[in-house]
């Protein structure tokens, strides 16, 4: 019997431990599903649809762009606000929200570009 009870205790740690290194974005909880993996799970969708994400995925700011942008333009070296037409030569700038970026960029130096 009192194996049974340090084999469910080890058990219940073990799972609080999977539970508290996933980290989820917001809207999502980490939830153990029943063949045992721990997730990220959602209530985002429409109609009781679930949105599953893996644990610890990290979700960069949104690139806040002026009107004149007509698009986000994402390669190696960062995100950018851009203007594209047939006309005129392509341009891109910085996203005009630099303060939330360089908090991102500080809390995940990794993630900053190589420039």
């Amino acid at each position: 019997m009192k194996f049974f009870i340090i084999l469910l205790a080890i058990t219940a740690l073990s799972i609080a431990d999977e539970l508290a290194d996933c980290k989820c974005n917001e809207g999502y909880a980490p939830k153990k599903d029943d063949t045992g993996n721990v997730s990220c799970y959602g209530s985002i969708l429409k109609d009781n649809f679930k949105s599953i994400l893996p644990c610890n995925i990290l979700t960069k700011p949104t690139c806040i762009c002026s009107v004149e942008a007509t698009s986000v333009v994402q390669d190696p070296s960062g995100t950018w606000c851009g203007k594209f037409s047939e006309d005129k030569k392509d341009r891109r700038w910085p996203c005009e929200n630099k303060e939330e970026w360089e908090a991102f960029y500080k809390k995940h130096p990794e993630e900053k570009p190589k420039r």
